[in-house]
């Protein structure tokens, strides 16, 4: 796991995150799936997982990371300053999500943070030194134009001004 720590994560799709450096170079390169839904069969139905499994294709072994506190899908991972950061998504009932969690490689822990101003799922997520952006998405019930940032030194959200199309 600690191998895998600084290297950023690429787009998520369905709560799952491929890390961007993954090309047969070095020991580094893994992939870590957060959440997300375990399907069975193409049926419509699918079990929702806070499963975390790590992936070192190097060693061709999986890891179980600690769970997530909650199972989601459709919410956006990324890796920045060496911790993995969750944000929305939709729970069991599909109602869309404003928290956050922190996993913490070091103690192999998840922690909560504070809430996005608006509950969101299926946005886009970059981190540019220590801000994460999250732009767009939807709240449940329309496609959102709105972004905000979250300060990972300082732990607070700040509005963004809105995407000039969605």
């Amino acid at each position: 796991v600690r191998e895998c720590n600084n290297i950023p994560l690429s787009q998520p799709q369905q709560g799952e995150a491929m890390l961007a450096n993954f090309k047969p170079r070095g020991y580094s390169e893994c992939i870590v799936t957060v959440g997300g839904e375990e399907r069975v069969s193409r049926k419509p139905t699918a079990a929702m997982r806070c499963m975390c499994p790590l992936y070192d294709p190097n060693r061709q072994l999986w890891i179980e990371l600690a769970p997530l506190s909650m199972p989601r899908i459709n919410h956006g991972v990324l890796s920045a300053e060496g911790f993995l950061f969750v944000f929305g998504g939709q729970d069991e009932n599909k109602q869309t999500l404003s928290s956050g969690e922190k996993y913490d490689p070091d103690a192999n822990t998840w922690t909560a943070l504070p809430p996005m101003n608006e509950p969101r799922h299926n946005f886009g997520i970059v981190e540019i030194d220590g801000m994460l952006y999250i732009l767009g998405g939807e709240d449940g019930e329309k496609e959102l134009i709105s972004m905000e940032c979250y300060d990972i030194y300082s732990k607070t959200w700040t509005k963004q001004p809105d995407l000039t199309m969605v």
